[in-house]
This record gives C-alpha cells, sequence and structure tokens, in this order.
C-alpha cells in the first residue's frame, strides 16, 4: 500500500483542472517520483491511483501526447515489470493521437559493452534489444496507439551498435530518434542519413536500407481512400551525391521533390495491393536482377 502522502500526490494529478499550464502538472509528477519505478504507471495488481487518470485530464489539450515507461521496464513484456499502462491515456478515443514513447541503451544493461564485443552482440544486440522490440510490439498491439523510439543511439564511439539498432528497428517498422549532443563529424552525420519511408498512405510491411551500398527498399499495402503520397527520404547530400535510381511497382507512379520520393497509387490500383520501391545510387545503376525483372527503373 502507498504512503497517504503518495495518494494525495496522485489524487491531485488525477483531478487537476483542464485550464492548468502544463508546467504546474510537470511538476506534480515529479513530485510523485516514485512512480517512476517500473509498472507504477497504473500499479499493477494493486488497488491505489496512479498516473493513469492524470492522462485523461491532460489529453484533450492536446494534439499528440507521448507518454512513456522506464527504460528496463520494458524488457519483461509485462510479466515483470511492463509499461504500466492499459490503455492510452485518455482511453481508447485518443489512441490515433498517443505515442508510447521508450528508449533503448545498450549501456542501461551492459555498461563497458564498448570494450566487449562479443558481450555485446550477445547481451544487447541478441537477447535484449529483441526483448524490448518484442514488449513494445506486444504493448501497441494491446493497447492501440503509435510507438516511437525517442531516446537510444548513444553508441560510445562504437558505430556498429548504432548500425545494429537502425536496422533492428527497420525490421521492426518502428519510428525512431538518436540522443546527440551535436553532429559535427560527416562521417558521423552520414550514418543517421539514412534512406527511410517517413509517411506512408497505407499499411507498412517491410523496409529495409544498407548503410555501405545505400541499397533501399520498402513495401506497403496501398490504401486508394488516402489523398496523400507516400513520401520517402532519399538524401542527396550524404547518401546519392550523384542521384539515384527509382523502382516501382506497376501500381504506383513515382515522382521526386527534392530529397523526397512520393509514391501514389496509379488510377486503377486495386486497394489493399502491394507495392514496393527500390531506391540505389545513380552512378551504380543496378539492382537485384528480381528487382530489374519485375520493376521498371526511373532514374532521378
Amino acid at each position: 500500500m502507498l504512503p497517504s502522502s503518495s495518494r494525495m500526490c496522485l489524487e491531485s494529478l488525477g483531478t487537476t483542472s483542464s485550464t492548468s499550464p502544463s508546467w504546474a502538472i510537470s511538476t506534480r509528477i515529479r513530485r510523485c517520483s516514485f512512480l517512476e519505478l517500473p509498472g507504477q504507471g497504473t500499479c499493477r495488481g494493486c488497488t491505489t491511483p496512479s498516473l493513469q487518470p492524470s492522462g485523461s485530464t491532460m489529453t484533450p489539450r492536446l494534439r499528440i501526447l507521448f507518454y512513456e515507461p522506464t527504460t528496463h521496464g520494458m524488457i519483461f513484456d509485462g510479466s515483470v515489470f511492463g509499461s504500466g499502462f492499459r490503455h492510452v491515456p485518455g482511453g481508447d478515443v485518443y489512441r490515433n493521437r498517443s505515442a508510447f514513447s521508450y528508449h533503448y541503451y545498450c549501456h542501461s544493461f551492459l555498461s563497458s559493452y564498448d570494450e566487449h564485443p562479443l558481450l555485446q552482440t550477445i547481451v544487447c544486440d541478441v537477447t535484449v534489444a529483441s526483448l524490448v522490440w518484442r514488449a513494445v510490439e506486444h504493448l501497441v498491439q494491446r493497447i492501440g496507439g503509435a510507438a516511437m523510439m525517442t531516446e537510444g543511439m548513444q553508441c560510445n564511439g562504437v558505430q556498429s551498435e548504432c548500425e545494429v539498432n537502425m536496422k533492428q528497428l527497420d525490421d521492426h517498422l518502428f519510428s525512431w530518434m538518436d540522443w546527440n549532443f551535436n553532429m559535427e563529424n560527416g562521417t558521423e552525420a552520414e550514418s543517421w542519413a539514412r534512406t527511410y519511408a517517413q509517411a506512408v498512405a497505407g499499411k507498412p510491411l517491410n523496409m529495409s536500407f544498407d548503410p555501405q551500398t545505400k541499397y533501399f527498399t520498402f513495401c506497403f499495402q496501398v490504401d486508394t481512400t488516402i489523398d496523400a503520397p507516400t513520401e520517402i527520404f532519399a538524401s542527396t547530400a550524404f547518401s546519392y551525391p550523384n542521384g539515384f535510381a527509382v523502382n516501382a511497382s506497376d501500381n504506383v507512379n513515382v515522382t521526386i521533390d527534392g530529397d523526397v520520393v512520393k509514391v501514389i497509387p496509379v488510377s486503377n490500383s486495386t486497394d489493399s495491393s502491394e507495392a514496393c520501391v527500390h531506391i540505389s545510387r545513380k552512378a551504380e545503376g543496378a539492382f537485384p536482377a528480381s528487382v530489374a525483372q519485375k520493376f521498371a527503373v526511373q532514374y532521378v
């Protein structure tokens, strides 16, 4: 049972007026620091008040709400700690404007991983990272809304660790941002300027990017009811300084607007049909044989 002073703090959170400034709500949350323990977002398994009610109060004032667990709370898929949330803040009606904000750092679980590459692979890349991705997937499937890794990639100079994380995030179709203080090094900036689908008019199916060859592929289910293009970012400053070649399935058309590849279904495209786009360096001008045979190449 939580101490009465803590319960009072929680009750204050849960009844905050919709006219209260956001800083006042943040101050009250900071005073409830015990809620930062894994799983205490909703005090799983007990009847005490929790942070969950505060979301219902704050959500109507927000366009997008990012809500998050502790980092180490997401590796057990809710069986030990979990996120502590049973629904998105504000309830199901706010699923389309809520994003589960989580963090992943290898050094949170293996502080000296940069000195032990084998342990890095076994502990972080194979074990812990996979547990985090799976826990996040299951949470979003259960309560709805979106998910975004809002911190990560602070790889202590071990670029291979960051590249492994980026690939795994692409494999799971997760949005993400890194944690960094500056990006003055050109090589470092190039590694972050990955080609990716930044807006999808349909359901994404798979996405991959090779940081060495810059070869990119993306497939999605077309939603013909959406009157907006799918957009793919392709950096001409870092990845494709000599331009790029775009290869697309015959149920979509491709146009280029600077560093953005816009993909639009053709007029007779079938709803929910699968469309694929492939991008490579123009200087190379070569796609895998299976791709070149199936799709028409457009050079940009």
